[in-house]
């Protein structure tokens, strides 16, 4: 018997990355080297992510009000929520420390999410019963590859370590 299974994802982690954020929007540089929009399994966070990083790409100031403006000028703020849902990501979080490690959550997930959806075309792959096995190999490695590249670099320090150091 088939089961539907949900996709990994965390509501509560994507929401509290997102809250983190609104709440101090400096902590949004030290996300975007490894957190990327698609990693969020909720479109209305993906969209409010996206809207953060327009405002930062910008140079502006990160809060609720300015994301609120962002998400308007692209007609998604009542689909999204409305103010009321940037207010909860505010209430939710505390405080801003622990944005990283919400952060590592929901890319966890989307790794798993993609992990998942490579498995399934390899699966795919092999049904196919290809006479070239070789060409199938290499493109069963190649998604799983695309896997692996998505995360961050392990190999690479931030300069402020290496200075602190």
């Amino acid at each position: 018997m088939y089961v539907e299974r949900m996709p990994p994802h965390d509501a509560e982690a994507e929401e509290a990355t997102l809250g983190s954020i609104l709440v101090d929007g400096e902590v949004l540089v030290r996300l975007t080297s490894f957190l990327k929009p698609m990693d969020f399994y909720r479109e209305r966070n993906r969209w409010t992510y996206e809207a953060c990083l327009t405002i930062f790409q910008r140079s502006e100031a990160i809060n609720q009000i300015t994301v609120s403006h962002e998400l308007a000028s692209q007609g998604k703020l009542d689909t999204a929520g409305g103010a009321a849902f940037l207010s909860h990501l505010i209430a939710i979080v505390p405080t801003s420390v622990h944005a990283e490690h919400y952060a590592r959550i929901v890319s966890r997930s989307a790794t798993m999410r993609n992990l998942i959806s490579a498995a399934t075309e390899i699966a795919t792959l092999g049904y196919q019963d290809d006479a070239d096995i070789d060409a199938t190999l290499t493109s069963a490695e190649d998604l799983l590859y695309r896997v692996r590249s998505r995360r961050e670099s392990r190999d690479f320090v931030q300069l402020r370590e290496v200075l602190d150091n």
